[in-house]
């Protein structure tokens, strides 16, 4: 820049956003007896998202505060979005006769993807008369696809447990404590394109 002189850009956008999805969930418990619970739960998703835009971009240079309009050019975009996913869920409980005696089994099983792309295009116009100079000056096109399964399996074992300590004065003294003890592993798989 020269002494006294700047730039200034001038942009106006107009644009829309659609966002849709859709979900389904369904399950059951089944008390075996009042000792044992299975159950299972499904979960699916279906989603789409759409977005567009028009923005013009004006470019200016000031010389001594008058401003010349140099560049003009219009970038249209659409960028649509699809994503689905599926959760599936199993569970077992058993209650020991010992209160606070259990035991809990859970397996989880996630897959999901999601596809995005984005379609540009850019035009060029003559700052004196607003003709089109260069129609398609810019097209470009980008697509990026995530998609990831996760299986989860945990394994949960409580046990009530108490300690009797005899006191000097022949009396039982119980104290309480717990067996606490689990076993999780999980696998997941994620990929990218």
């Amino acid at each position: 820049f020269y002494n006294g002189t700047y730039d200034q850009l001038v942009q106006a956008r107009t644009g829309t956003h659609l966002r849709q999805g859709q979900l389904l969930k369904i399950g059951s418990d089944f008390y075996i007896n009042p000792k044992n619970t299975f159950g299972f739960s499904v979960n699916g998703n279906l989603g789409r998202e759409d977005r567009t835009g028009n923005q013009f971009n004006h470019a200016y240079d000031s010389i001594s505060d008058a401003l010349n309009l140099y560049s003009v050019w219009q970038r249209e975009s659409f960028d649509p979005g699809d994503r689905y996913g599926v959760d599936a869920n199993l569970y077992y409980a058993k209650k020991f006769e010992t209160p606070e005696h259990k035991l809990d089994f859970n397996a989880q099983y996630s897959i999901g993807e999601s596809t995005e792309e984005g379609f540009y295009n850019e035009n060029t116009y003559n700052p004196s008369d607003m003709t089109l100079l260069v129609p398609g000056s810019l097209d470009q096109f980008v697509r990026t696809i995530d998609g990831n399964a996760i299986t989860t399996i945990q394994l949960d074992y409580y046990r009530p447990l108490t300690f009797t300590k005899l006191l000097e004065d022949g009396t039982e003294q119980k104290n309480p404590g717990k067996i606490e003890t689990g076993a999780k592993t999980t696998i997941r798989q994620v990929s990218q394109d």
